[in-house]
């Protein structure tokens, strides 16, 4: 089975929270979500959650206990995204509630394999190693949530070879380094009917 970025959205996406559809997948939304149960260390609230209805913890909640009241903050999710007991997908937040930052294992082998930085609540950089090789080798950044800018390392040497601008979601500049130095030497306008 392959795992595309979209499908793991889509699916993170019902899972999390988002549509309360009875579909064959045996995924239910949050709202349907069986909680398992919860533990306390120190300051720290641990809930654990079903999602698929066969009684183990899929995704866990992970709060800051503020105060005796039971106000609290929460610091974490994780997702086991094809409930195989591993964490798939780790949600980061800020103390005001904000996601920081997202990492995923895109081929269940327990090892991140892309991050997703945020600021002010907007994807800023995304980070992906399409080779599964544990490097980074494909950066993209985000201005108010628009891609505005690509960098890709094609050449596995840990130096970024390719650049590719972006503008209203269209690809308007690439970039080259051709002699390896990790700078551009070569941009080319990009065709206007792309």
């Amino acid at each position: 089975m392959r795992i595309t970025m979209a499908s793991i959205g889509l699916l993170l996406i019902t899972a999390l929270g988002g549509c309360a559809s009875s579909d064959t997948s045996g995924i239910k939304s949050s709202a349907e979500a069986m909680i398992l149960g919860s533990n306390i260390d120190g300051t720290e609230l641990t809930e654990r959650f079903d999602l698929n209805g066969d009684g183990e913890a899929d995704v866990w909640k992970v709060s800051f206990l503020r105060d005796e009241a039971g106000d609290k903050t929460l610091l974490r999710k994780e997702l086991d995204f094809n409930f195989d007991g591993k964490i798939d997908i780790t949600k980061y937040y800020d103390v005001n509630g904000e996601m920081e930052r997202e990492e995923l294992d895109l081929d269940f082998d327990g090892k991140v394999d892309a991050a997703n930085l945020y600021e002010n609540g907007l994807l800023a950089v995304r980070e992906v190693d399409t080779s599964f090789d544990g490097k980074t080798d494909v950066w993209k950044f985000y201005d108010a949530g628009a891609l505005v800018r690509k960098e890709r390392d094609a050449n596995g040497d840990g130096a970024v070879d390719s650049w590719e601008y972006f503008k209203g979601g269209k690809l308007t500049r690439v970039g080259s380094d051709r002699d390896g130095d990790g700078e551009p030497e070569f941009f080319e306008d990009a065709p206007s009917d792309l």
